[in-house]
């Protein structure tokens, strides 16, 4: 009957187009869009993506590039033939000036996916970067291809500073090219004083000077000749704050030289007169200074209990706790009582997670609380994925909470790439999966399953040597 009714409604006009989205959709990865990584695609998959770029719908193409650009797309070559093909083919959309903005946007950051094939392109994508008869959002798209183009880019690293410091330029295109500086690593490292100098103009909007401080962040050793420049930024409070928490972050990436300087930090966390958005980044900042902040961890703890401060702001500090290893082992208990305590918010208690899951050994007396991170869907991914790390690491003690595991591997809801880290907890756990060799020898055979998560359970099956031989002929 519903056959028959699309038959009756069939025409090439309406076939054409539904192929091609029946093309895209087919194409579209059972994995986490998330980055980093980015997946790796299949030639299937690529070659439904660019039949739906020919397309005559905008929306087609939208949701093309959108799955384009969730790729790793450096290594084309060997998943398709000619991936230089595709590259003019995106080309072409970018310089179609006739396409929608948005969608010429999606092309020049496609382009910048596209590694080799794309260095042909880099001189055409600089000059609609300087085009200011070009649309502000596809100007933006192209920073953003330089940006991840980096060899290839490096000869322009000149055009781009010069670029960012012309005031006529809209701020987000500014903001994109600041950003595609501090990618840019050596090439740009001649340029760190003028970059800083631009940090510092007060003339400039302050998303530009934040994206050039992160641009300082990133170009590391060439810019610790000025980290007491980067500091006094910091210190100011009649600077905005969302320029100091910039400055902030750029000192954490500074390693040994921003260390006389993690007090500052802290204090500008502490400091409640902040917006928690812009303490929220100086948190993050602290996570990547390690060692150095070591002898805070008392003044961070008493930041993540105290229920006063946005639990944004409190999120990260226990991060922070949790990277400082033995330092932060005393308060294990602190940090499980955040855990458990249902009356502090999710977020708040998903970064006490994070933190008991990477103490090791300190966290044994809490395994049960870990297994029922695990299980429980209220929180992040990201954080039950760490839970299960967490409870390999963890040994003998965690063998009682296998069936977890394995309900967490089962479960199609959870993302790929996690429950490959389940399949990895079942191989080390040793003798503790065998009453279960059957169900995961069916989940194996399952084939609407992910292929990376069966050949992760197919490894545990082979580690669980006399359990598994009734079923050697499966």
């Amino acid at each position: 009957m519903h056959l028959q009714i699309i038959k009756k409604r069939s025409s090439p006009f309406f076939l054409f187009p539904f192929t091609l989205l029946l093309t895209l959709l087919l194409a579209l990865p059972w994995v986490s869009a998330k980055e980093p990584p980015r997946p790796k695609p299949e030639a299937w998959q690529i070659n439904g993506i660019v039949a739906a770029l020919d397309d005559r719908y905008d929306g087609v193409k939208k949701l093309a590039f959108e799955k384009f650009n969730e790729y790793d797309l450096k290594n084309l070559k060997s998943v398709v033939q000619k991936p230089e093909d595709i590259a003019q083919k995106v080309f072409n959309i970018l310089k179609d000036k006739t396409v929608d903005p948005d969608i010429r946007q999606s092309a020049a950051k496609a382009l910048g996916n596209l590694g080799e094939a794309a260095k042909p392109y880099v001189k055409n994508i600089l000059d609609f970067l300087k085009d200011k008869t070009v649309d502000s959002g596809v100007r933006m798209g192209a920073a953003y291809g330089l940006a991840n183009l980096g060899e290839a880019a490096k000869p322009y690293v000149k055009d781009i500073l010069d670029f960012l410091k012309d005031e006529t330029v809209d701020k987000s295109v500014r903001f994109s090219a600041a950003n595609a500086l501090g990618n840019l690593g050596d090439a740009a490292k001649p340029y760190v004083k003028d970059i800083l100098d631009f940090l510092k103009d007060e003339t400039v909007d302050k998303s530009v000077r934040f994206s050039a401080a992160n641009a300082l962040g990133n170009l590391g050793d060439a810019a610790k000749p000025y980290v007491k420049d980067i500091a006094d930024i910091l210190l100011d409070k009649t600077i905005d704050p969302s320029l100091r928490s910039g400055a902030a972050y750029a000192l954490t990436n500074l390693g040994e030289a921003a260390k006389p300087y993690v007090k500052d930090i802290l204090n500008f966390l502490k400091d409640k007169t902040v917006d928690s958005g812009v303490r929220s980044s100086a948190a993050y900042a602290l996570l990547n200074l390690g060692e150095a902040a070591k002898p805070y961890v008392k003044d961070i703890l008493d930041f993540l209990l105290d229920k006063t401060i946005d639990p944004s702001v409190r999120f990260p500090a226990a991060k922070v706790l949790g990277n400082l290893g033995e330092a932060a082992k005393p308060y294990v208990k602190d940090i499980a009582d955040i855990l458990l305590d249902k009356t502090v918010g999710l977020g708040v208690r998903s970064g006490a997670a994070v933190a008991l899951v990477n103490l090791g050994e300190a966290a044994k007396p809490y395994v049960k609380d870990i297994a029922d991170i695990l299980k429980d869907i209220n929180f992040d991914l990201d954080v039950r994925s760490r839970a299960a790390v967490a409870l390999v690491n963890l040994g003998e003690s965690a063998k009682p909470y296998f069936k977890d595991f394995f309900d967490f591997l089962k479960d199609k809801t959870v993302d790929p790439d996690v429950r490959i880290l389940a399949a990895v907890a079942l191989r080390n756990l040793g003798e503790a999966p065998k009453p279960y060799v059957k169900d995961i020898l069916d989940f194996l055979k399952d084939e609407t399953v992910d292929k990376d998560v069966r050949r992760s359970a197919a490894v545990a099956l082979r580690n669980l040597g006399e359990g598994a031989k009734p079923y050697v002929k499966d």
